[in-house]
Formats: C-alpha cells, sequence, structure tokens
C-alpha cells in the first residue's frame, strides 16, 4: 500500500532529538530523508538512540564552513519538498540556506525552522537544548513534579523535544495541503518552548485567577475551590494513589472518573466508606485533612491484602484503573506492546540487529514501515548530490491554482466524541492549525469540562454541540453530521461505540471516505483493551515515572517489610515522578495522526481506520532507552536530588539561586573549563573524553559545584554568555509565571489574549506552529452547547424539528 507521504523529498539540517524524531516519523510515513552532517558527523550520533530516530534516511556529509558545501546544501535544499533545520536564528540565512534563499530558487518549499525558544526576542540565541529551555522557562519549578528536597527539579522526560518534534510534522504536512492546493510553499516554524508550555496550559489557568488577571471561577478540579482556595487534604490525590501490594509490588491508580472510585472501593472491601459521614464525598470533599488521611491508610492497608497480579484481575472484572510500574527496557516486553506490535526488528548498519520502537500511529489505508536501518556517515553524499544536480534548475515553481486558505487545515471538519483530556486536546492542536473541530457533547457535558470551568485546552478553538446518543432522534442527527465530517474521533472504552452507533462499520456505511480515528490508552484489542485508565497508566507502564524518581530513590526490595507511614512516604515520591504530563504526551500524538490523515484525505479523497494509544505516545517520549542492540548503553539516570543525569546536565546550586549548565557538544566543555578558570582540567586524563568524564562524574560535579558557589547564578548566566557555556538560572521563575508575563514570550506570539462573550478575558498558549502565508489561529473555548442550535440548522433541522429534539434534551445556558 502507497504511504501518506510517499514522494515527498526532505533535507533535514537538523540535531538533537526534535528534528529527528521529526523526520523519522516523516520517514516512517513514506518521505525521502536526506539528512545532512558535518565532516564528523552529527554529534548526537554518540547518543544510543540516534540509530533509531534517524532510520530510514540518507546521509550526506557536507562542510558548511566552505562555498562548496555552502553552495551543495542549497542545491539540495532547492530540489526538495520539505527543508528541516534548527541552526540558532540567522545562521541559516548567512549560510546561505535560510528561507528566503531557499524559496527564491523552489517556491513550493515547505521550510521549517525549529527553534529553542523563539526566533526574536532576548531568548533567540538560545540553543534549542531540552534542559537549557525547561530551565529558562522555569520548569524545573513545576508545582507538577512535587520536591524530594530543596531546590528545583529536573524533569527527565522530553516534553519540549516531543512536542516540537510533532508540530514540525503537524505544520508540515499542513503546509503540504497548502501547497497542494496551490502551488506555494512558506515557512514553518515551532519550538521546543512551545512544546513544553502546552503542558503547562492547565496550571497557567488556575494562575490567572491566582494573580487576579481573570475574575474568579470556579476551578474545583484545579485547586478544589472557587478563588484557588486548596480544600483540606488538597495534597492526598486519591485518585491517583500508588499503593503496595502484598508481594511488594506497587500499582498505579487512575480511578477519578465519577464511577470508577466507588468500582474501586467495591473491589477493595471498602464499599461501607459511603457509609460514613467523613467518607460520602470521597475522593474530593472531606471536612478536614485528618479524615482524608484516615481513608488513605484505609485504602494502603486493603490493598497490602493481595499481590499486584491478583489485583489486576480483579480490577480488570470489576472496571477499576491501575496498572504496574516498568522500565522503559521492561515496557518493551509489556504483553500490550507486543499485541500492539510496538517492537520491530531493524538491521541497523552501525550495531547490527536491533529491536526498535514500532512508528507512532496505525494507519489501516496506508500503514507506516520502517525502509532500513540509520545510514552510515556519508553514505550517501555522491548519490544524492548527483541526484541534486541532475535535478537543478528544474525545482519546482509556484503555479497558483487555488486561493490561499485563511488556515491550514481550513474546509476540513471534525467530529469530536472524546472527553477528558488526552484525546481532545489532540484535536484542539487540529482547530488551531484551522480545521472546524465540532465537539459532541452529551447533556451532562464532559466530565472534564468541569474541571477548568469550560475553559481549558480540550475545549479551545472548537465549537460544541449537544446530543444525547441515546436518543433516536440524536442518532438521527448522528447519521446527518457524520455524513458531512472528514474524521470522527473518540476515546470510548469497550461497546460504548457500538450502543452508540460510533463503531467504525456503522460510520462507514454513513460515510465511506471518512477517517475513523480511535485514540486508545492501551488499544482496540488486547490485554488492555476496554479498560480505564488516566494519564499516570502512561507515566507508568512507558518508564517515565521510574526515570523520574532518580537513583537510590527506588521503592525498597519486594520483601522489605515497610510500615504505613514508609508506604506513604514512598507512595507520595513514586506519585510525584509520575507527574501529569502522560496525558499531554499522548494528545501531541493524536494531532499528528490527525494531521497525517487530514493531508492524506485531502490529497487524495481516501479516509481509512486511525489508531493510537497513550502508551505508545508515551513509549516515545522515553525512546531513548527503547531499544536494544548488543553493546547498548545504559541510559543515564537521574540523581537522588534529581537535579540532572550528570556533570554537564545538571543544576548546580551557586551563592545564590541555583544554576542549569549543559555542554553535551567538546567545544562546550572546553568553553565551560576556560570560562571557570579550570584550564588544566582539560590535561586532566580522568576528563579527556565524555567517556571519561562520566566514570569520574562524582570528582567533577564536585569540582565545578566548588567554583560555582563564588558567585551568584545570575553572574554566571552573564559570565558564560561571553564564552558560550550554555546555562540559564533554573529557580527565578516558575513556568506558569513565565508563560502569562515574558515579553519574550508574548512578542514570538506564545501566549495570546482571548475574549468571547459568555466567557470573558483569558490568556491562553498561542498555536503550537506559526506559518509565513497561512497563520494559525489560536481561540477560545466555547460555552456548552454553545453552537447546537445553528449546527442543527446547518445540516437540513426545520425549526420544528429543532425545537422537538431540544425538548428531549435540555441544553444548560451556562457550565
Amino acid at each position: 500500500m502507497a504511504q501518506i507521504l510517499e514522494g515527498v523529498s526532505v533535507v533535514d539540517f537538523s540535531q538533537g532529538m526534535a528534528g529527528s524524531v521529526a523526520t523519522m516519523l516523516l520517514a516512517d510515513n513514506g518521505s525521502d530523508v536526506t539528512k545532512v552532517e558535518p565532516p564528523g558527523g552529527d554529534p548526537w550520533r554518540s547518543e544510543a538512540a540516534w540509530i533509531m530516530w534517524n532510520r530510514g534516511k540518507r546521509s550526506v556529509v557536507l562542510d558548511l564552513d566552505t562555498a562548496e558545501g555552502r553552495s551543495a546544501a542549497l542545491q539540495l535544499a532547492s530540489n526538495a519538498d520539505v527543508v528541516v533545520e534548527n541552526f540558532l536564528p540567522g545562521t541559516a540565512d548567512r549560510l546561505g540556506i535560510g528561507y528566503d534563499a531557499v524559496a527564491a530558487q523552489n517556491p513550493s518549499v515547505v521550510y521549517c525552522s525549529i527553534t529553542g525558544l523563539g526566533s526574536k526576542g532576548a531568548y533567540a540565541q538560545l540553543k534549542p537544548y531540552e534542559g537549557l529551555i525547561a530551565a529558562r522557562a522555569g520548569e524545573y519549578l513545576s508545582v507538577l513534579l512535587g520536591r524530594q528536597g530543596n531546590g528545583p527539579i529536573y524533569r527527565a522526560r522530553p516534553n519540549g523535544s516531543w512536542g516540537a518534534a510533532n508540530f514540525a510534522v503537524q505544520g508540515i504536512v499542513a503546509a503540504l495541503r497548502v501547497r497542494n492546493r496551490t502551488g506555494q510553499g512558506q515557512r514553518v516554524e515551532t519550538s521546543l518552548y512551545q512544546g513544553l508550555s502546552l503542558y503547562d496550559s492547565r496550571s497557567a489557568l488556575a494562575r490567572q485567577v491566582e494573580l487576579g488577571l481573570i475574575e474568579p471561577i470556579d476551578l474545583a478540579g484545579l485547586t478544589g475551590a472557587t478563588g484557588g482556595t486548596p480544600p483540606p487534604g488538597a495534597d492526598i490525590n486519591l485518585p491517583y494513589l500508588v499503593a503496595r501490594c502484598r508481594d511488594g509490588q506497587w500499582i498505579q491508580i487512575t480511578c477519578l472518573a465519577a464511577r470508577l472510585f466507588p468500582n474501586w472501593m467495591k473491589a477493595i472491601g471498602l464499599r461501607h466508606i459511603y457509609e460514613d459521614e467523613r467518607f460520602k464525598g470521597a475522593p474530593f470533599v472531606f471536612a478536614t485533612r485528618e479524615d482524608k488521611a484516615e481513608l488513605r491508610r484505609m485504602i494502603y492497608e486493603a490493598m497490602l491484602t493481595r499481590t499486584l497480579d491478583e489485583w489486576l484481575a480483579i480490577f480488570a472484572a470489576n472496571d477499576v484503573g491501575g496498572d504496574r510500574f516498568l522500565t522503559t527496557q521492561q515496557a518493551m516486553d509489556h504483553a500490550q506492546t507486543v499485541h500492539n506490535g510496538g517492537v520491530i526488528d531493524v538491521d541497523d548498519r552501525s550495531v547490527g540487529p536491533t529491536k526498535q520502537i514500532a512508528p507512532l500511529v496505525r494507519f489501516a489505508g496506508t500503514p507506516s514501515r520502517v525502509r532500513s536501518g540509520a545510514p552510515l556517515l556519508g553514505q550517501h553524499t555522491e548519490e544524492a548530490l548527483a541526484m541534486a544536480t541532475a535535478k537543478n534548475g528544474t525545482a519546482r515553481a509556484a503555479v497558483p491554482n487555488g486561493n490561499l486558505p485563511k488556515h491550514p487545515f481550513e474546509g476540513m471538519v471534525v467530529l469530536d466524541f472524546s472527553s477528558w483530556l488526552a484525546a481532545p486536546v489532540g484535536t484542539s492542536l487540529i482547530a488551531d492549525l484551522g480545521a472546524r473541530v465540532i465537539k459532541i457533547e452529551p447533556p451532562s457535558g464532559d466530565e472534564h469540562r468541569k474541571m477548568t470551568a469550560g475553559r481549558g485546552r480540550t475545549l479551545q478553538g472548537k465549537e460544541s454541540v449537544v446530543l444525547d446518543l441515546k436518543t433516536d432522534a440524536a442518532r438521527q442527527v448522528l447519521t446527518r453530521l457524520i455524513a458531512k465530517a472528514d474524521a470522527i474521533m473518540h476515546n470510548m472504552r469497550g461497546a460504548a461505540p457500538n450502543r452508540l452507533g460510533l463503531d467504525y462499520e456503522t460510520v462507514r456505511k454513513i460515510n465511506r471516505n471518512i477517517i475513523y480515528l480511535y485514540a486508545g490508552s492501551y488499544g482496540s484489542s488486547g490485554p488492555g483493551a476496554g479498560r480505564a485508565a488516566f494519564h499516570p497508566i502512561g507515566g507508568a507502564l512507558s518508564g517515565g515515572a521510574l526515570w523520574q524518581l532518580g537513583a537510590g530513590n527506588e521503592p525498597p526490595p519486594n520483601d522489605a517489610p515497610m510500615s504505613i507511614e514508609e508506604i506513604t512516604k514512598t507512595s507520595a515520591a513514586m506519585a510525584a515522578a509520575n507527574e501529569g504530563s502522560p496525558d499531554v504526551t499522548a494528545a501531541i500524538g493524536v494531532a499528528t495522526a490527525l494531521a497525517l490523515a487530514l493531508y492524506h484525505k485531502d490529497r487524495t479523497g481516501e479516509g481509512q481506520y486511525v489508531e493510537t494509544t497513550m502508551l505508545m505516545s508515551n513509549c516515545y517520549i522515553c525512546s531513548d532507552d527503547f531499544l536494544r542492540y548488543k553493546g547498548k548503553p545504559e541510559r543515564r539516570a537521574l540523581d537522588r536530588n534529581q537535579r540532572g543525569t550528570h556533570a554537564l546536565n545538571r543544576m548546580y546550586a551557586t551563592r545564590e539561586g541555583w544554576l542549569f549548565i549543559t555542554c553535551p557538544l567538546e567545544e562546550e566543555w572546553e568553553a565551560l573549563c576556560t570560562a571557570l578558570g579550570r584550564s588544566e582540567w582539560l590535561r586532566e586524563d580522568s576528563f579527556a573524553t565524555g567517556e571519561a568524564r562520566l566514570v569520574h562524574d562524582d570528582q567533577l560535579i564536585a569540582w565545578i559545584t566548588l567554583v560555582l558557589a563564588e558567585r551568584t547564578a545570575d553572574d554566571w548566566v552573564r559570565h558564560f554568555e561571553d564564552y558560550g557555556v550554555p546555562a540559564a538560572r533554573a529557580d527565578k521563575i516558575r513556568p506558569d509565571d513565565f508563560m502569562l508575563m515574558d515579553e519574550t514570550v508574548r512578542s514570538n506570539g506564545f501566549i495570546v489574549m482571548t475574549d468571547r462573550p459568555g466567557m470573558g478575558r483569558m490568556m491562553r498558549q498561542g498555536p503550537p506552529v506559526t506559518f509565513s502565508m497561512t497563520p494559525a489561529r489560536a481561540e477560545p473555548a466555547v460555552p456548552f452547547g454553545e453552537q447546537t442550535e445553528s449546527v442543527l440548522r446547518e445540516i437540513g433541522l426545520s425549526a420544528p424539528e429543532i425545537e422537538a429534539l431540544l425538548r428531549v434534551q435540555p441544553v444548560p445556558t451556562a457550565d
């Protein structure tokens, strides 16, 4: 079968995870990707995952410091459909391979730039390093991470790189859609910061209330009370509790939905708690913190009565959400991973047979596939340059054959039947790119709507239509909606889609060319199919939680006795490590799947069955360790205090404040030694190579710590700028304040003010991608059911029919 991006040629100048994963996703879906490397090779070739992130590509070696190399690079880029680069802003222009130079020869080129923190403003010259951007943006003070000790905490999962990689793909295929219709290419830009900030959108909403930037609203799901006052026991999260089992293993509970927590209490023999006045409001409403803590103790004791495997079997039979904690290596062997085909065999030219993560999305009609392992350095130089020379002067010219759309996916209609967060944030991202997203809600509303007072990221940019799909009248309306849609998406479990007439076979009979996306947790089949899951499951199963926990903070051995107090302390640490990113990680994968499928449908008219899973997306964000081969090095763990992974990628206490330093390149290590006034370290055998420095990591940390204690963090940042040492103060501002108040964030359009009647003024994250010709959009959330009547009229219902339907299912006028 043909692939979605077959025939699309890509030239990739990027280095690091974000660009490499972006072009890997393009290659897995049919693109012909040529990676341009310097004479010594991409510095990230030393990373274990490089061979996976660069599979299916060609390698061309060019010296961009020479006129000959720059000329060849321009020739390659000018004959490509897509160019991807992550140079510091202005560098590509100086090299003669910037957007203007390439577009002058090939007006149809889609040119994608990935920056660290935007292409303009005070941070434009920050290198696009995950840790550096996270530190500058305050991410290491995130309230989601909890605390193992004093000071900021390093975030292990590369949220920014994962987000930027996918936003690049989404932007590229959206721009290709525009090009196919108009002949006109354009510049596409995203950043690691835009990837990071999506994860902070919910806390930024609550922060606006706290700071008085918007009027007080009911944020019970964010803070527990109107106006931001935490309720008693707000620090105890019962629906997401981590518990120890009889065999010493630990289980992550996910029982946030209204019906799931009572199911759990019944399954563990605590059904009677609802007869006790202290616990009638469980799991959220308690008169005192002591009452909530007492229920937690009762739960811990009940969970100690059975083994982990026994509980998993009981939970599966009683609709209770919960699963085990795994390392990323163990995730490769999980039964659901294996069932989903999540691990594939790839022969690599450098290391031999490997096991790697499978393509991200299941496309039934246009299957993704890995064509080859990663290339050897310069393996295709002669071939690729000869092909470019042969094509020289024949680059595609822009021949307008249609008017530019207002937004990239303008005119495409997506029906969103999903709830909660992981799936609907994905369709919100597609709405930012211009698609018309109609959210279909039951008369009770999406449960998550109530948790953000109807203003959250899951609702932004969409229309809201209320339909009670349990009624015949609403089912008839549903048929008309499906007939006019390009895509539908849902995340319903088990037999729910069949009961509501939303199963694939029924939908396809109505509209045979529709895109049908199931955004599952585990998958549509296999041992986890139909099981309840919320975001902590993705973190627990993918290895993200244990990775974040840090070396030395692991739970005690399974046979070690533990008191309830000790269980409570370990549970809190594991829950904090399993912070709230897995939902957003999954949503980003949903948006990528939809963008690719919409591009394909627009080009061919063909729909298809598409499937994503929270499990797979969260394994992707941990993909630095989701591969195996003989001699593969072990992943570097965080230290006990969660400051970083090694001496040259961590935070240090200074005379005042915490300083983050990251020096992945040899020249950056040399610059650091010089800037610290310790050039003699360059002559130390213990530090002569990167491998040697890792062996003597504790010694190097101690030496650097002593020097940095002499000055403040702000002093060091200013000093290091003169030497080109990547560093940032890590404890100056929390991430939601940075998003809401920083001038550079505003000037790059990363935060925008919205205003809507009935919703008021509110700042929200800007679009995740910017386009030079067809801008994305950033719309507010809409009130519950606001478009119900207008959409019903649009699909042909008469006034009496609408009136009759609304009598059966009255639509509330406010949240």
